[in-house]
């Protein structure tokens, strides 16, 4: 099935700021109303998103056959894209609270927002990741190609990770040299 502006409204919330496809057999979404907020199209075959309005504030786009994303709008706070086939991410707004992008195959992250408080990556193909933002609260990076990883539930332990992960590569660096 294809959403275009035939038949959007059959999945918009009443007050037209949601739209709900999930577990519909979509494959491609081609029109997105102005005035989005909240965009639930997960559990679909969908391969592609059509541009993003400025208005989204939650993307909801797990269990996909996503090979890339678009641009995300400035006010994004949610980005939930896991169990997809991405390999990267575009770059992230300022805005962004919540990412979920485990179960990829993200071989890299952009730089992450000061305002993320939550980022699981785990089961990805990373070997590094950005500079970790101070307000991270909750972070899962398990199985990945890291040094370390593991899950880690408050700014003590993430700061401890980062510690770590950091005398790691600075080792690594120094043993090839």
């Amino acid at each position: 099935m294809i959403i275009d502006k035939s038949n959007y409204k059959d999945f918009m919330s009443v007050d037209n700021t949601s739209m709900r496809c999930n577990h519909s057999n979509i494959t491609e979404i081609r029109y997105l109303p102005d005035g989005l907020e909240r965009l639930f199209c997960y559990h679909n075959q969908i391969t592609s998103l059509p541009e993003l309005p400025d208005s989204l504030i939650t993307l909801d786009c797990y269990h996909n056959q996503l090979t890339s994303l678009p641009e995300l709008p400035d006010g994004l706070e949610t980005l939930d894209s896991y169990h997809n086939q991405l390999t990267s991410l575009p770059e992230l707004p300022d805005s962004l609270e919540r990412l979920y992008c485990n179960n990829s195959h993200l071989t890299t992250l952009p730089e992450l927002p000061d305002s993320l408080e939550r980022l699981y990556c785990n089961n990805n193909h990373l070997t590094t990741l950005p500079e970790l933002p101070d307000g991270l609260v909750v972070l899962y990076c398990y199985n990945n190609r890291l040094p370390i990883d593991g899950h880690f539930y408050s700014k003590e332990d993430i700061n401890e990770f980062k510690i770590k992960l950091d005398k790691i590569i600075k080792l690594e660096e120094f043993l090839v040299d």
